[in-house]
């Protein structure tokens, strides 16, 4: 079988053509754009935007060459196409494009104006040969049954091509060469003397590039199988299903598609795999964002899948991945996944923060809750009067570190709660919100009944030097709970009003540590050795000339609280 006869475009290189023949550079976009433009006839339907720009893109390509040129003629070879004496691979190993040609024996081709239309039926040609079930359905077959009028093509018959015939008995000839042979021109094919035949079997008719591999195309072939067997197919199917989801035009598909990412989505979060997680949220969240007002169902659907996120045993999951080392909690897929998270994820999180005991997974969570909590404030808020005390203690935390002063009243309440684990958590986050409202409200727990929020609550007044503390702090100091405190307790207090009492305090302090009370009684050498650190705070010249004259003490207790007082005032 022949098509029209063409002549080898690689002889007569130096021969002009009847029109400015096209440039290499032309022919290699041209021939660029032909695999792309097949692998999007494989992967989308007709109508879908992907496949519509290649295949006007190669439209456009051969229009424009046609302006200049009134035919491209092309050979085949096994790694390439060879145009006016340059070879063009298209594609690598078995999915090159010029391979697919070549192994059926097409050895030339030729594209003429107005194949620009016929760029479907050619795809579709190709594809169907590269499908076949059958030997009988080859390239050359498939592209006769296309019959396409402005593309032409030559081949060769690879059983019998330049294979002498017996003759018949009489002596006649039993027939002429069955075939072009495949690398001569259809001038020297055509009309060939029988007496060629006669020469019998020549080297080239036993080109074993067709048939077996050399060392080169081994190594390249097994270099292929490797990177097959390393493809992610996982993310390629991903691709696939994200790429068809784009198409607004097939409702059902799209709904199919979303069913399929609902049920991918927990099983990649379960397993640790964040990447593709990640991928699919990204993905559904532009879409639905292009989409917000042309394809409701879309977007409805989306934010069904995203509320998902928030369900108790999806991150319950994600948490134990976390924990057994799945997951590294410190990666950037898992800050990219609690960034999606809104807020009826916060009170999970806030119990597997609370729950754990693993150290970097309790700090991860934090973080996760933080952002949460950034963004939703007002659901802080009402978590903040929750009856469910882990779920104020984790907001109170959030409040605190997210410095959020819109919390102050919530706070202000949970100083009041029956747990003392609570208080202690709200006033270290009364503490961070530095707020005049958030200091004042740690006026209170000063005379708190529990002792680890008694501390906190002067710790935190004395070093944030709030100086309205002053009256309050130098009130429990005379106060009896105080003299029968331990040594860490009154060492919180009178430090905190060193730091916040001026010259008031200096002068106080100063009078207890050295001066007598009624008949010449001295004040507790514990209290005096309290008083002498509570004057280091201060840094004034009335405090180191109180502390110069405590270092004659006959206590050798207070005498070294006031050598401390004096080395912490740089002395």
């Amino acid at each position: 079988m022949e098509a029209n006869g063409l002549s080898d475009p690689t002889a007569g290189a130096g021969e002009g053509p009847a029109r400015d023949a096209p440039g290499s550079a032309e022919v290699a976009s041209l021939l660029g754009m032909l695999p792309k433009a097949l692998r999007a006839f494989q992967m989308y339907e007709s109508n879908n935007p992907v496949f519509r720009h290649f295949q006007d893109a190669l439209r456009d390509s051969l229009v424009s060459l046609w302006s200049r040129a009134d035919e491209l003629e092309l050979a085949v070879h096994e790694d390439g196409f060879e145009y006016r004496g340059r070879r063009f691979p298209v594609g690598s190993g078995r999915d090159s494009l010029a391979y697919s040609f070549h192994k059926d024996g097409i050895r030339y081709l030729k594209f003429l104006p107005g194949f620009e239309d016929e760029v479907g039926p050619f795809l579709a040609a190709i594809q169907r040969a590269r499908r076949r079930d059958d030997d009988e359905n080859d390239m050359v077959a498939v592209l006769w049954e296309a019959d396409l009028s402005a593309f032409e093509y030559r081949w060769v018959d690879l059983l019998t091509g330049a294979v002498a015939m017996p003759e018949a008995p009489g002596g006649g000839a039993a027939g002429a060469l069955a075939a072009i042979p495949s690398e001569v021109g259809a001038e020297e094919a055509v009309g060939e003397p029988a007496d060629r035949a006669a020469i019998g079997l020549t080297r080239d008719d036993f080109d074993d590039t067709l048939y077996f591999l050399g060392r080169a195309e081994l190594a390249t072939l097994a270099a292929e199988v490797e990177a097959e067997r390393g493809r992610d197919l996982r993310r390629g199917v991903l691709n696939a299903l994200l790429d068809r989801l784009e198409d607004a035009s097939s409702p059902v598909r799209q709904e199919e598609i979303m069913d399929i990412l609902d049920q991918l989505l927990p099983m990649f979060l379960s397993r640790g795999e964040l990447t593709y997680a990640v991928q699919i949220l990204d993905e559904l969240d532009r879409l639905s964002k292009g989409a917000a007002d042309s394809n409701l169902a879309l977007v409805e659907r989306v934010e069904k899948l995203f509320s998902r996120l928030e369900d108790q045993q999806v991150l319950e999951q994600f948490v134990r991945a976390l924990e057994d080392g799945a997951v590294s909690p410190d990666s950037h897929e898992v800050g990219l996944f609690f960034s999606r998270l809104r807020d009826p994820a916060l009170p999970v999180l806030i119990r597997f923060a609370e729950a754990t005991a693993d150290p970097a997974v309790a700090s991860r969570l934090a973080s996760a809750i933080d952002g949460v909590a950034a963004r939703y404030p007002a659901t802080v808020a009402s978590l903040l009067a929750s009856e469910d005390t882990v779920l104020v203690k984790g907001a109170a935390r959030a409040a605190g570190r997210t410095k959020m002063t819109r919390a102050v009243d919530g706070l202000k309440n949970a100083l009041s709660h029956r747990d003392p684990t609570l208080r202690l958590v709200a006033v270290k986050a009364l503490a961070l919100l530095r707020s005049p409202s958030s200091l004042q409200a740690l006026i209170g727990p000063l005379r708190d009944e529990d002792r680890e929020v008694r501390i906190a609550a002067a710790r935190a007044l004395g070093a944030l030097g709030y100086v309205s503390a002053r009256d309050a702090l130098w009130e429990a100091l005379g106060g009896r709970r105080l003299r029968d405190a331990d040594l860490t307790e009154k060492l919180a207090f009178f430090e905190a009003y060193g730091a916040v009492g001026g010259s008031v305090a200096a002068e106080r302090l100063g009078r207890m540590l050295n001066g007598k009370g009624f008949l010449g009684r001295r004040t507790r050498s514990d209290l005096r050795a309290c008083a002498a650190l509570g004057l280091g705070q201060l840094g004034t010249v009335e405090a180191r000339a109180a502390l110069e004259k405590g270092r004659f003490d006959d206590d050798p207790v207070v005498r070294n609280a006031v050598l401390r007082a004096l080395q912490e005032d740089g002395q």
